[in-house]
């Protein structure tokens, strides 16, 4: 039906059967391969699965693979993203972000059992259905780890980063990597933010 997003090799589009909506994940083939970024669309194939039963996590319903792309169809979910309504009232009252938090705090909690770090928790990644209730969405930079495991690559979102993350990014101090509790401190983050309209350490300038 329309563009409703893009990233670096993909775009997601609202589309309609049946009278079922579902948001469709188009990744071209030949950007991943060129950018080498086959292991990061198997692996959120992987992570989408393993979360489909989880109620506060995006249902993967199908996968489909043509010649030139790979589509990864998932339930729509018509509230949009946490940030716009975060945008929209500034902050919210402690009982709303109390909603909101526990309910992400489900998903990630799933997500650790499961040996899954999510490492990319902030308002635009979360989504809400058309009942109100929170999905974790965009698992592009989750990856399976194991507790004793200490992860190396710098990724995430500035204002929601770890110190951890930035540590091993400025090389100060040991550099002994990630685990997860840097959700832990995304997730923070994100309840400072909702409660108070920006997040803890903001500022314009990323660097």
């Amino acid at each position: 039906m329309k563009c409703i997003g893009s990233g670096g090799f993909s775009k997601v589009y609202l589309c309609e059967t049946l009278g079922q909506y579902f948001a469709m994940k188009v990744m071209n083939k030949d950007q991943v391969m060129r950018n080498q970024k086959q292991s990061i669309v198997l692996n959120e194939k992987a992570i989408l699965m393993k979360m489909n039963s989880h109620p506060f996590a995006t249902k993967l319903h199908y996968t489909i693979e043509t010649e030139h792309t790979v589509v990864f169809v998932v339930e729509f979910c018509a509230g949009g993203e946490l940030f716009n309504l975060l945008k929209q009232h500034r902050r919210m009252k402690e009982h709303q972000a109390r909603f909101y938090f526990l309910e992400i705090l489900s998903a990630l909690h799933e997500l650790h059992s499961n040996g899954i770090i999510y490492r990319d928790l902030k308002p635009e990644n979360i989504v809400i259905d058309h009942q109100g209730h929170v999905r974790l969405a965009d698992f592009g930079l989750s990856k399976f780890s194991t507790d004793d495991q200490h992860n190396e690559s710098f990724c995430g979102s500035a204002e929601y980063m770890a110190p951890e993350m930035l540590l091993r990014y400025c090389e100060l101090l040991c550099r002994k990597g990630h685990r997860k509790e840097l959700d832990v401190y995304c997730l923070g983050a994100l309840l400072y933010e909702l409660v108070v309209g920006i997040p803890p350490y903001y500022s314009k300038d990323i660097d």
